[in-house]
């Protein structure tokens, strides 16, 4: 069953490479753009851990796409709590809660392993670069979670991130070096291409 789902994986025109930015097609965009709620709630109430309205809804457009193209082994992985829990109550509001979709934390995925695995960040303005993924040293918790995020896939990776946040804001932090390196060897899409 592996070999036949990663042959679809291979054929399915949204994936590009092994690491994707962002890769789905228009429609699937403007679906998850015409359900945000409130795309500036950064902060869930109540915690200190981080949502983002905005990418939880990519994320179910981007599963949708992938279910539809016959890929049933798939994950969406965040350091969040708080954003685990966003994206797994828009899969349901979606009708995709029960597709045996994987959604949580980094921490909580590890040892697990998916034919594609969605990376959200999370992180964006105005707040600073979350540590979980800004942290910076060759020991620091970031590049530990980063390694847990990237090797999760047996497939395609795609990863939700504002990339010139990151850049800007964090630019030795190995969030932005891994975003680099997808940018350079992967597919990079722009949200204002793909919802506009």
């Amino acid at each position: 069953k592996r070999a036949k789902s990663w042959k679809k994986q291979r054929s399915h025109a949204t994936i590009v490479r092994q690491t994707s930015v962002v890769s789905t097609r228009r429609s699937s965009y403007d679906h998850a753009a015409s359900r945000l709620r409130n795309p500036t709630e950064f902060c869930a109430r109540r915690t200190r851990s981080r949502q983002n309205e905005t990418t939880a809804a990519l994320c179910c457009a981007l599963v949708r796409e992938a279910l539809g193209a016959g890929t049933d082994s798939i994950a969406v992985i965040t350091p969040y709590v708080a954003q685990a829990r966003l994206i797994r109550e828009h899969l349901r509001e979606d009708g995709l809660g029960d597709t045996g979709v994987q959604c949580s934390t980094v921490h909580r995925f590890q040892g697990n392993e998916r034919d594609i695995v969605i990376l959200d960040t999370v992180d964006a303005t105005p707040f600073r670069p979350g540590i979980l993924l800004a942290g910076e040293g060759p020991h620091g918790s970031a590049l530990n979670l980063l390694n847990v995020s990237i090797s999760r896939a047996r497939g395609k990776l795609v990863v939700l991130a504002d990339v010139s946040y990151f850049r800007d804001r964090a630019p030795d932090a190995p969030i932005s070096q891994l975003l680099q390196l997808a940018s350079e060897q992967g597919t990079t899409v722009r949200l204002r291409d793909v919802t506009t």
